[in-house]
């Protein structure tokens, strides 16, 4: 069963947390993501949905340095058989990225200030949120989803942490994992391993933001009402909310579509699923 949502505090969102240990953590988060392949579950829905609207071109939210989301647009783009746009996109850019992916085909980062819960009407694409809906407040995580419902773009959302006791006490095993991993995560430095091995902070901090990141999360409830509320009235928009498992991983996605963009028969399909 799980227990009441609590807001408590991870290091990586914190200003003062020291920018190299952030960029340490999300190196192994990027790096953990890619050896269990936390997407697969996802890429199926984020192909499908742009095989339903005709878009090529996917707009990351809250992208950080977009380790998550790219491997995603490959996979995805395979299964297409035809390339995917992506864009990037952050409420703090980091300009430091852009070097990283210049000689990245079909890759934009935006180097301005993107609100998920106010995308700008340029940035028209199919929405993803890559591990990142824990990371904002329920009013703010509603706003997502209903930003993407009123401008009528398709979205999908997963997360890879759950609210129950089980799932949040194994995080006590992820500072050494975080350890085991560290040879895998790039780019290697010498600071990196006084971080990771002699003087295991990242480890330590990792976690911390994990059980953090459990305490935060949403049950699918939770979700199904946000949505609700995000198309409160709308007959042309609908959500599906599910859960499942991927490699013993609790694999949580919210997929959100415009019903204009299929047919009837789809239409009236998604209204039952609710």
């Amino acid at each position: 069963m799980p227990f009441p949502r609590i807001h408590a505090p991870e290091l990586m969102d914190e200003p003062w947390w020291p920018e190299d240990w952030r960029r340490m953590e999300a190196d192994f988060l990027r790096t953990f993501n890619g050896l269990i392949r936390s997407w697969t579950p996802i890429a199926g829905r984020v192909t499908a949905l742009l095989r339903e609207t005709g878009g090529r071109r996917i707009v990351d939210l809250c992208s950080g340095g977009g380790g998550l989301v790219l491997p995603l647009r490959d996979a995805v783009a395979t299964s297409l058989g035809e390339p995917v746009d992506l864009v990037l996109t952050d409420l703090y850019p980091n300009p430091s990225l852009l070097p990283h992916l210049r000689d990245r085909a079909g890759i934009t980062y935006v180097s301005t200030p993107v609100d998920a819960r106010a995308v700008p009407a340029d940035l028209t694409g199919l929405r993803t949120l890559c591990l990142g809906l824990h990371h904002l407040r329920p009013a703010d995580a509603a706003g997502v989803l209903a930003d993407a419902a009123r401008a009528r773009q398709p979205i999908v959302v997963y997360e890879v942490t759950a609210r129950s006791v089980p799932y949040a006490a194994s995080m006590v095993l992820l500072p050494a994992l975080a350890a085991l991993l560290s040879p895998l995560s790039r780019p290697r430095s010498l600071r990196r391993m006084l971080w990771h091995t002699a003087l295991p902070v990242v480890p330590l901090a990792l976690g911390w933001d994990g059980f953090c990141s459990c305490l935060r999360s949403y049950e699918p409830d939770e979700l199904r009402q946000m949505a609700q509320a995000g198309t409160a009235g709308d007959v042309d928009y609908a959500f599906e909310v599910g859960r499942e498992r991927w490699l013993g991983v609790p694999v949580t996605w919210v997929v959100g579509r415009p019903l204009t963009a299929v047919t009837p028969h789809m239409r009236e399909l998604h209204r039952t699923r609710g």
